[in-house]
This record gives C-alpha cells, sequence and structure tokens, in this order.
C-alpha cells in the first residue's frame, strides 16, 4: 500500500491487490504480459498428432485444474480411442491426480513433461491437435497464450486473467466441469472448420495484444511517468 506505483498483468489480478492489500485503485496501472511471437510460431500441419491433447498445469496444484481434464479423457476416448494427453508440468507426487491416473488406468495416455527449454515447448504445441487450460484461477495465463501463438486451437475456462487472454479465440468451458470439457474436446476434434477458426484467431490475437514489443512500449511510458514525477518532486525540493 506504500507503493506509489505498481503494475500487474491483468485487470482481474488488479482488482485482487486492491481488495487484498488495501491498495490505492489508481496507484495500479495493467500491463499485459508479453509473449515472443518470433519463437512461439505456427508449425507445419503434417508436424500435427491426431487426438493429441497439450496442457500446462501442475499436477500437485489444485488451482490448475488438471485432475478435471483427467477426469474427462475416459469418455473422450470411447469417441477418439488414440487420445494423448501432453501435460507440460512436474509429474504428479502423492496427490488426488496420482491417484485418479491409476485408478482410471490412464498410464499409457498422459504424458508429463518439465524442465524444457522453449523451443523444446514449442515442438510439443507443434505435435498438438488442440490444448486445453482447465484452469480454476490464473493471474494472466502464459499456457493458454503460448498456444494461441503456436495457431494451436484452444479450449480454456475464463477463470480469472484468462479471460483477458483467450477473448472469443478459445471455446469457453466453465471451471471445474468435467461433462464440459468431455463435450469440447469430443466436438473440436471432429470439427476441422472450427480448428482451423481458432488456430487462425488465436495466432492473431496473441500478435495484436501480446507481443512483447507491445509490452515493452508500455512499460517504456510507464517508468518515463514515475521518473517525471520524480524529478518534479524532486526538483520543488
Amino acid at each position: 500500500p506504500k507503493l506509489n506505483k505498481i503494475i500487474c498483468v491483468s485487470s482481474l489480478s488488479k482488482e485482487d491487490i486492491v481488495e487484498e492489500f488495501l491498495v490505492e485503485e489508481g496507484n495500479i496501472e495493467v500491463i499485459l504480459n508479453g509473449i515472443d511471437i518470433n519463437k512461439f510460431v505456427p508449425g507445419p500441419s503434417n508436424l500435427i498428432q491426431k487426438n493429441k491433447i497439450i496442457t500446462t498445469a501442475s499436477a500437485d496444484i489444485p488451482l490448475k485444474g488438471l485432475k478435471f481434464l483427467v477426469q474427462a479423457l475416459p469418455k473422450i476416448l470411447t469417441s477418439f480411442p488414440k487420445t494423448t494427453l501432453t501435460v507440460i508440468g512436474k509429474p504428479p507426487s502423492n496427490s488426488e491426480v496420482a491417484e485418479l491416473i491409476n485408478k482410471l488406468k490412464l498410464y499409457d495416455v498422459i504424458t508429463f513433461k518439465s524442465g524444457l527449454s522453449e523451443g523444446e515447448i514449442v515442438d510439443l504445441y507443434h505435435c498438438s491437435e488442440i490444448a486445453v487450460i482447465p484452469s480454476l484461477y490464473e493471474g494472466f495465463g502464459f499456457g493458454a497464450g503460448e498456444a494461441m501463438a503456436c495457431g494451436v486451437p484452444l479450449i480454456s475456462t475464463h477463470s480469472g486473467g484468462l479471460k483477458e487472454v483467450v477473448g472469443d479465440s478459445a471455446l469457453k468451458i466453465s471451471p471445474s466441469s468435467v461433462q464440459e470439457i468431455e463435450e469440447a474436446v469430443i466436438n473440436l476434434f471432429s470439427d476441422d472448420k472450427k480448428k482451423k477458426e481458432l488456430s487462425i484467431t488465436g495466432r492473431q490475437r496473441v500478435e495484436t495484444k501480446f507481443d512483447w514489443k507491445i509490452a515493452a512500449k508500455f512499460y517504456e511510458s510507464s517508468f518515463k511517468e514515475v521518473i517525471e514525477t520524480f524529478n518534479n518532486e524532486h526538483n520543488k525540493v
């Protein structure tokens, strides 16, 4: 509350800071995070593996909502038996997700990948047919933005800052709804036209709103404003 200037990454996170830390609303500026659109780019269509889903979610953080995606897989597999899920994140320890994977016998369906370079993450996006972000809350939502930048058709909740990231460029699902995940994935796997539409609109949204060059200009302007204010006050003294 004593800071004269705070920068946060979404309007939702600004609201949380005002409420939780009793900060003056006028002292907070929203500058959306940037994504490197020169590294996170769409790949050749021949790399896409049929019925491959990708998500970014730590298995041991309940707010990421991974358990709901895992619970949706059995129904999805009945319609698309070759479905696989790649999770960019650490594998589960003794968590509810680990128990679910064992209970549902999904060991051969789900793969966890962690400690990856940017290039390796991009490669995973390029071979994925769709991305699903089932988070219950996100301050921003880099996973959604990176998938969109790579042209991967996206299914996502609009929880927290995700709403500002995905806009209308993803199929919307309700947080914690297994049924909506099942329906969205099955429908999108079956709809080539919709996949192409989301791929194009997702990439366009990232280019126009989340290019790091755009974020950098806002940061530069904000820093100049603070420096000028400081200098003016100092000169008065």
